[in-house]
């Protein structure tokens, strides 16, 4: 059994990690590391893939940290309840086949009304950003599809447009406009595949790690 993901809570010390089974924990840093305080396990939770492996790609915190996601290989959705209760493990809302070969990734916009998620949505291994609204019921909460994405996203806001940038393998960086559901911009950051980035909190700068080690 192996961590594949690691994200801290943010606003209180707590850090989330997953693993190799399909388990989601909650770990405290003030606390003995040894015990998670609370566990999610979505094996349970995707009954119509049970022989299949259950891969969690991403799990997300919204920006009041009361709620988080986690997307897998599969290609389901969960959106879970951020709490201490012992008996709040299930999942309050969740989306199967977001991707058909599986979800990259995933990030909440507008706070925690809107989601959008990244992966292959065919045979072709033709990347997509798709748009998820969290207030409509599911099978009418698709609102969109942008044909470019990747294995890595995340968002920032441009005066009153929200911009959703996405990664593909052979190192674009490309902004989003999800009023207008197209590409404003792509430039090639790297050689090779991008392996992680950041955003500044001005938003004015942005720093991306590439396969080969280069940092720009």
């Amino acid at each position: 059994m192996f961590a594949n993901n690691i994200i801290s809570h943010p606003l209180l010390p707590l850090y989330t990690t997953t693993n190799n089974r399909g388990v989601i924990s909650i770990w405290s840093f003030d606390s003995d590391y040894r015990k998670s305080i609370q566990d999610y396990s979505i094996d349970s939770l995707n009954k119509d893939s049970m022989n299949k492996t259950k891969l969690i790609k991403k799990i997300k915190f919204n920006s009041y940290g009361n709620e988080f996601l986690s997307v897998d290989d599969i290609g389901y959705l969960h959106l879970f309840n951020f709490s201490h209760e012992k008996d709040n493990k299930l999942p309050f809302y969740s989306i199967s086949n977001i991707s058909t070969k599986g979800a990259k990734d995933a990030i909440f916009l507008n706070n925690s009304g809107m989601v959008a998620t990244t992966g292959l949505k065919n045979q072709n291994n033709n990347s997509s950003t798709i748009l998820w609204d969290m207030l409509l019921p599911t099978g009418k909460n698709n609102i969109g599809e942008i044909s470019c994405g990747g294995n890595l996203i995340d968002s920032l806001s441009l005066g009153s447009m929200n911009i959703v940038i996405a990664n593909d393998k052979n190192g674009h960086i490309s902004f989003l406009d999800i009023r207008k559901m197209g590409v404003v911009n792509t430039f090639q950051a790297h050689l090779d595949e991008i392996k992680s980035f950041k955003i500044s909190e001005r938003e004015n700068m942005l720093c991306t790690l590439g396969k080969g080690i280069s940092i720009n």
